[in-house]
């Protein structure tokens, strides 16, 4: 797992703001002008944080994900493979019942569609990332002979 980076309040703060813009307006309709309205400063007060729209959406995806594949970390690793099935169905429907994660989604299709170059990343960031975290929660699992390491993929998907 990488490094998670800590965004301050203000920043998480333009971040979120953005994410809530270009879900609305799409990529392309986003102003800086209007994001800078949003959060009470200046234009050019928003390159502190991000100097291009590409960067602002990098750590956009960045700051939303870094919780999501925090799961490994809080499993017990006692658990049967049907309570961590049903741990990260929790997990996933606890995620949908947040406002932030529902636009967080609508932004990920907005700039999958509006610049195709995001596509790999979200799927590095989502297929990778949460097979790497559904690996590291079924890791005691495989060690108990629970389930099988080539299954992990299959599982994984439910």
């Amino acid at each position: 797992m990488k490094t998670v980076r800590e965004f301050s309040e203000r920043h998480a703060e333009v971040l979120r703001a953005a994410m809530y813009l270009i879900a609305e307006r799409g990529l392309a309709g986003a102003s800086l002008r209007e994001l800078a309205r949003r959060v009470g400063m200046s234009q050019p007060s928003l390159y502190h944080y991000f100097d291009t729209k590409d960067s602002l959406v990098g750590q956009i995806i960045e700051w939303r994900t870094a919780s999501l594949f925090q799961l490994p970390a809080q499993m017990p690793t006692d658990l049967s493979l049907e309570d961590l099935i049903t741990a990260i169905c929790q997990f996933v429907l606890g995620l949908y019942s947040m406002d932030d994660y529902v636009t967080f989604v609508r932004f990920l299709f907005v700039i999958s569609i509006e610049r195709r170059q995001w596509s790999e990343v979200l799927r590095e960031q989502f297929v990778e990332g949460g097979r790497q975290s559904f690996a590291i929660a079924a890791a005691p699992l495989i060690e108990r002979g629970e389930l099988v390491e080539e299954d992990l993929l299959y599982v994984g998907r439910l």
